[in-house]
């Protein structure tokens, strides 16, 4: 070949050589800034996010209707700065008592923890007695909110706590008899025993009784079928006895249901918590 013809091929193919090193080169240089804008979405700056807020809260799973509960909730910043105006708040059961004096209503816990700083935890012990009928599980809801400086915006982390009741704190005996004769005397010997740790208020014993029964006494007022229990001491117990006349046919079965549990006011006589249902069963029989 001629040598300008070699020349030429030669200049190109130097030409392609430094076109692709520079591709190569702005190719690496565009993977590095990706990766390095992605670690600071996700790992650096000044960015504030509520998945970098860790909320760990510490205590039984398991309790007893009228238990003392003690929680310890642990605040975590991983925010890379301060959150201020930090506000934490427990929202408990209506009937929830407060642990220092259970004659006080305790709906929920809530301070303000101020600031926390990027990298701080801090812990706060809650203590709470709260009640709940056997097998129910209850649902705690827990909220921590905060905002940041030269920042009007709000923050909010939400969270739970589930709590499982594995005894009731009162609980109901009926002793009746399951025959009777048609228009003779009926007595129901009703037993509420206390098996909290704490004194229960406005206890209330609640009754639904069957078409054909008659009150002729009781050994406490009756009102709306509903006897006021008022309070009960730990292991203490209080009895009522209803008497009257059940009228029917001969084989019928007739069903009383009789709920113990706890009003919200002295002078409310509809339980507003319910921790336990005995039913008893009573057969008419022919003289």
């Amino acid at each position: 070949k001629p040598l300008q013809q070699i020349a030429a091929e030669h200049r190109g193919k130097e030409h392609v050589r430094i076109a692709g090193r520079f591709f190569m080169i702005a190719f690496a240089f565009f993977i590095i800034s990706l990766g390095a804008a992605g670690y600071l979405f996700y790992f650096g700056g000044n960015t504030v996010s509520v998945d970098k807020v860790l909320i760990d809260i510490q205590g039984p799973t398991t309790i007893a209707g009228g238990d003392t509960v003690p929680l310890a909730v642990t605040i975590t910043n991983a925010n890379p700065v301060a959150l201020e105006n930090a506000t934490i708040e427990i929202t408990f059961p209506s009937d929830t008592r407060n642990a220092d004096n259970v004659r006080i209503a305790y709906p929920r816990y809530v301070e303000n923890l101020g600031t926390i700083a990027s990298g701080e935890r801090i812990t706060r012990s809650v203590k709470a007695v709260i009640f709940g009928g056997a097998g129910q599980t209850l649902t705690l809801p827990v909220s921590f909110s905060y905002g940041t400086a030269g920042s009007n915006a709000d923050f909010a982390k939400k969270s739970s706590y589930a709590l499982t009741i594995s005894s009731t704190p009162l609980s109901l005996s009926v002793d009746a008899l399951s025959e009777t004769v048609s228009g003779k005397p009926l007595t129901f010997s009703l037993t509420v025993r206390s098996n909290a740790n704490v004194p229960l208020s406005n206890v209330v014993l609640a009754s639904v009784l069957p078409f054909g029964f008659s009150v002729t006494s009781s050994s406490l007022p009756l009102k709306n079928s509903s006897f006021l229990l008022g309070t009960i001491a730990p292991g203490a117990s209080k009895s009522v006895t209803l008497t009257g006349i059940l009228v029917g046919q001969d084989k019928e079965q007739r069903v009383f249901h009789f709920t113990v549990g706890t009003a919200n006011t002295p002078n409310d006589q509809t339980p507003a918590v319910a921790y336990m249902t005995q039913d008893a069963a009573v057969t008419i029989m022919a003289p």
